[in-house]
């Protein structure tokens, strides 16, 4: 409809270095364009070396009538497994509790309902 084709090699290695040609035909004659292409190997990445998990700022806590939330920033290599606690037992995501690891190390802990959970000593490890 827009006039445009596409040819997607998906294993481009198979083909190697070569001269692709596309052929058009109607009442009116033929055209025909080529391109050459030349795979290349991927470069290998580079390792990274592990680093042992650290928090790169504080844990903050921002505490209204009925929500709490808790963040902080988290780095290491691999990723780390982040837990949160409240008084030493593991809190489990649910309706109205929202855990955030993202990949920039940003961590975040939101308890909507804090008389459900009540009070005491949250921890992150």
């Amino acid at each position: 409809p827009n006039g445009m084709d596409v040819l997607e090699l998906l294993n481009a290695k198979k083909y190697g270095n070569a001269e692709i040609k596309v052929q058009a035909d109607n009442s009116k004659g033929s055209a025909v364009s080529s391109v050459r292409i030349e795979v290349e190997e991927k470069p290998e990445k580079p390792e990274m070396a592990e680093e042992k998990p650290s928090f790169t700022s504080n844990l903050q806590a921002l505490v209204t009538e009925n929500c709490i939330v808790l963040k902080s920033r988290i780095r290491g290599l691999p990723k780390p497994t982040i837990i949160w606690t409240l008084d030493d037992k593991k809190i489990e995501p649910a309706r109205d509790v929202i855990i955030t690891h993202r990949d920039d190390g940003f961590i975040s802990l939101c308890v909507k309902d804090v008389a459900k959970y009540g009070q005491g000593q949250y921890k992150c490890t």
